[in-house]
């Protein structure tokens, strides 16, 4: 099998599809459906009983058979023969996965490099004595041209090696260079065993690292001061504090050049620290350019704001019920066909996630994108009615009368990144039942020049015709990454890389498959983001397991599977089934996962994908706002703060039946704003407390809840029908906004003021 085979992943047959039902909608949709004519009814059962298995692409036989001889040719004291066994599982089996315990998976070749610095001195000695000299070559050219491709090669490929400790704090200063901290921080955390860094005795197993060098000669001292120096840059104050602390007590009088700076370490570190309370926590400008704010995930907007009058709005295309099919209330599933819209406030979806970019706000649908002015709401470019890009394709998807499909709810995002627009358009469908669909009726990927007034660059389908596009991608340097779904009795999640510049597909790597609550006989749209942190890639597959991945080659780095939801009756659907936007959030080195196929919320190691806790206690929060305060704050029908240590429930709100949430609210400031239908409700993040509550009607009377973010001192409300803007209780409504503007602060995040 070729490498790219393995990461194309194993080839099933059939269709599959899922089901995301809005509880609250489903009787009247059902009536208002079956009054207008009904037609084309097929029976499912809405009980189900899913099996458990998850599939990944796992270590063969043959290398079972190798891992096999390794272990008794290593315990009989056979070093030659036990290497080439090893070498030999490596060989052909290094992209699989390996089941290490506790439902984790890991990578053959991490793990085959994990027994190898782990093995008998014999034995190391016997393998570095092969792999040095083509280590130690890779080093020096890596090093001379700081050629970073060449030094994770050592890295990689002889993690053993005696050059793989230099390599690695080489790779560590070139990301701190660019602004990667976590990429700092991992290639120096790789150094040192975890009892030997500073701070891993007040911290929990997030701090582990699958691989870590097990014999260095580097100064411990200083590896450690870098990783000081890291947390410092990344703006957590309080975890730089703990660990210099503890740096003092090991390393009080260790000196040398940190930053650019002579001196003692501690001292260095003390003076930057203190120097950081006057750096900015986040880029100058405020933009939001993807979902969540950034591609971690976890955004918290600079500035809160004091909510004032409505500074301006502008209409959106209300989802209807021919993009929508539900369930019926009785024991089976109806395929219902409708050709109106629905009617009726309660049935409004939320559907909209729109950015902010260049003073723009970007929204789109299935087939158009819109720009406006963000001072003032006005169509962008002198455009008539905002938009910049209209799908060409005839007899466009969402255009015909009905799907067969139990749920389609669409979501819609897009990410922006060096002045281009990325977005996923054309058919919400991510997995059919029937044969494959031509290019004209498939959703795409479309590149757009926000400095040429939105001229399309490129527009591109998926390679293969089972595959469809799930949702926006994400965007580093020269490279765009996206999941993708495909089509199977037990329907696949996939990552593929693509070229930023002409949509050429580079790589794509299979992650897992899962039956789902449509067993295969009904259409679905899934929406499933990527995360991006660094070098590595995060994919809630909502298909049993949480995956990570390299954006060099796809590379799976680890897959943990989750326990999902096995037995249920979609009449009667869990709260948790809507959770179909969630991509995993980044945040201090762990990952946070809320699964639509499971009622718990996961918290994972980033490096190693151990599972540091769970919690059941929330099964309706269907948002992960992103961590404020040492909580993780979710929203659903309430409001969640989940300590980030332990995964307890720290509060809820409310205490009783209402109000309940109504959209997804946004972290800003020391502030959570949180949408019910008619209101705003603001929390200090820290304390819970209720701050205020901001009555909506009171501002503006067509104005409901929706998905919200904070930009430029403005609140933007995206609701089922339109795009509200509020601006700051200061602000005349449509009123030069210029002075309110955020104005630029001293220093960026890791530069000095």
């Amino acid at each position: 099998m070729t490498r790219e085979e393995k990461r194309s992943g194993p080839m099933l047959s059939g269709a599959a599809g899922r089901c995301f039902c809005w509880a609250a909608a489903l009787a009247a949709l059902v009536t208002c459906l079956t009054a207008s004519g009904a037609r084309g009814q097929f029976q499912i059962s809405n009980r189900y009983e899913l099996s458990e298995a998850v599939y990944l692409d796992e270590i063969d036989n043959a290398g079972k058979t190798h891992l096999t001889q390794f272990n008794t040719l290593l315990e009989a004291g056979q070093w030659g023969e036990a290497l080439d066994a090893l070498r030999q599982l490596d060989e052909s089996n290094g992209d699989r996965l390996i089941d290490v315990g506790e439902r984790r998976y890991i990578s053959v070749s991490d793990y085959c490099q994990q027994r190898l610095c782990a093995a008998p001195a014999e034995a190391l000695e016997l393998y570095r004595q092969a792999a040095d000299p083509i280590a130690r070559a890779w080093w020096e050219q890596g090093q001379a041209a700081r050629d970073e491709a060449l030094l994770w090669k050592v890295v990689e490929e002889t993690f053993a090696s005696r050059s793989t400790d230099d390599a690695l704090a080489l790779l560590g200063e070139l990301a701190l260079e660019r602004g990667d901290h976590s990429g700092a921080r991992r290639a120096w955390q790789m150094i040192l065993p975890t009892a030997e860094r500073v701070g891993a005795a007040t911290a929990n197993s997030v701090v582990d690292t699958l691989l870590v060098y097990p014999d260095t000669e580097l100064s411990k001292a200083e590896i450690n001061a870098r990783l000081v120096l890291v947390s410092i840059l990344e703006g957590r104050a309080e975890r730089a504090q703990r660990e210099l602390t503890d740096y003092r007590a090991r390393y009080g009088d260790a000196a040398g050049v940190l930053a650019g700076r002579q001196g003692k370490f501690a001292d260095l570190l003390e003076a930057t620290l203190a120097a950081s309370s006057a750096w900015s926590a986040e880029p100058v400008g405020g933009d939001w350019p993807t979902f969540a704010g950034n591609a971690r995930r976890s955004r918290v907007a600079r500035h809160a704001v004091d909510l004032g009058a409505k500074a301006w709005q502008a209409p959106l295309t209300e989802v209807a019920a021919s993009e929508v099919m539900v369930l019926s209330t009785g024991p089976m599933v109806r395929r219902v066909t409708a050709t109106r819209p629905v009617i009726g406030k309660q049935h409004r979806l939320l559907s909209y996630h729109p950015l902010v970019v260049d003073d723009l706000v970007l929204v789109n649908t299935s087939d158009q994108i819109m720009a406006y002015e963000l001072a003032t709401g006005k169509p962008a470019w002198g455009s008539e009615d905002g938009v910049i890009h209209r799908d060409s394709t005839p007899n466009s998807p969402l255009r015909r009368s009905f799907y067969n499909t139990q749920s389609i709810v669409p979501r819609y995002s897009m990410t922006a990144d060096r002045h281009r627009l990325y977005a996923r358009l054309g058919s919400p469908l991510t997995s059919t039942v029937s044969d494959p669909v031509s290019d004209e009726r498939r959703g795409y990927l479309a590149c757009l020049d926000l400095q040429a007034q939105g001229r399309l660059l490129w527009k591109i389908f998926p390679e293969e015709e089972k595959f469809a596009f799930e949702g926006a991608p994400v965007v580093a340097g020269d490279k765009l990454y996206v999941a993708l779904r495909r089509s199977d009795v037990r329907p696949q999640a996939h990552v593929a890389c693509y070229d930023a510049d002409t949509g050429r597909q580079l790589w794509r790597r299979y992650v897992a498959s899962a039956e789902t609550t449509a067993r295969g006989q009904m259409d679905e749209a899934t929406s499933n983001l990527l995360t991006l942190d660094g070098e590595f890639l995060y994919l809630n597959t909502n298909l049993g397991a949480v995956a990570k991945l390299s954006t060099r080659d796809g590379h799976l780095e680890w897959a943990r599977v989750y326990r999902q939801q096995q037995v249920g009756d979609l009449s009667q659907p869990h709260t948790y089934l809507q959770r179909d936007l969630t991509p995993c959030v980044i945040d201090e080195g762990r990952v946070f996962a809320a699964p639509s196929d499971s009622e718990r919320i996961y918290a994972l190691s980033a490096e190693t994908g151990a599972l540091l806790w769970d919690t059941r206690y929330t099964p309706d929060a269907i948002h992960l706002l992103g961590v404020a305060a040492g909580s993780l704050v979710a929203s659903g029908e309430r409001l969640y703060w989940i300590d980030v240590e332990s995964g307890k429930l720290v509060r809820g709100w409310p205490d009783g039946e209402s109000p309940r949430g109504f959209g997804r609210g946004v972290l800003a400031g020391s502030l959570i704003y949180w949408p019910t239908r008619t209101a705003i409700f603001e929390f200090d993040q820290a304390s819970g407390e209720l701050r205020r509550s901001i009555d909506l009607r009171g501002r503006d009377e067509t104005a409901t809840g929706g998905n919200l973010l904070i930009a430029d001192r403005l609140l933007l409300i995206a609701g089922a029908n339109r795009l509200t803007a509020f601006g700051e209780a200061n602000t005349p409504p449509d009123g030069d906004r210029t002075a309110a503007r955020e104005t630029p602060a001293a220093a960026e995040p890791g530069k000095s003021p």
